[in-house]
């Protein structure tokens, strides 16, 4: 096995480091180097999300005509990663999309009650208000029913 240091005739080390010595420690020093260069260059998530937003943000411009939005979930907790929903042309028709959306979690929230929503416009100053309703269904003397008031 060959050794590291070179000594003199005299058996001493004479401090020379050899060649192979040299190139091992450049090895080494290398190798120990590249996984901190790499994991400097790594993306937080914060910032890949931001890019990959950016990127997809770019992309809804360009499908038909902008019109659409999408939405992203996180792939651990919902059933698909992303929507897509064509965006509203009117105010009426962006009121008609958040009522439906608000109705759905309304279900979600009470799952054994109906629940309906109202539009009402006041003939007098057409002043709108949109009512929701849960009604859970009851029993009177053991017949079901609905009817709150009763």
């Amino acid at each position: 096995m060959q050794r590291d240091d070179i000594q003199n005739p005299s058996g001493k080390a004479s401090g020379a480091l050899s060649r192979r010595f040299l190139l091992r420690s450049a090895a080494a020093t290398a190798a120990l180097a590249v996984p901190i260069v790499a994991a400097a260059d790594e993306e937080a998530a914060l910032e890949k999300l931001r890019r990959l937003m950016s990127e997809a943000s770019a992309a809804l411009d360009d499908y038909q005509g902008g019109t659409f939005s999408a939405v992203i979930y996180p792939a651990s907790t919902a059933e698909r990663s992303s929507s897509l929903e064509k965006m509203p042309a009117s105010l009426d028709e962006e009121v008609d999309r958040c009522v439906s959306a608000l109705k759905r979690l309304l279900v979600q929230m009470h799952p054994d009650a109906t629940v309906t929503a109202f539009r009402c416009i006041r003939e007098d100053d057409q002043d709108r208000s949109i009512i929701f309703n849960v009604r859970y269904p009851r029993e009177s003397d053991g017949k079901p029913h609905s009817d709150l008031n009763s």
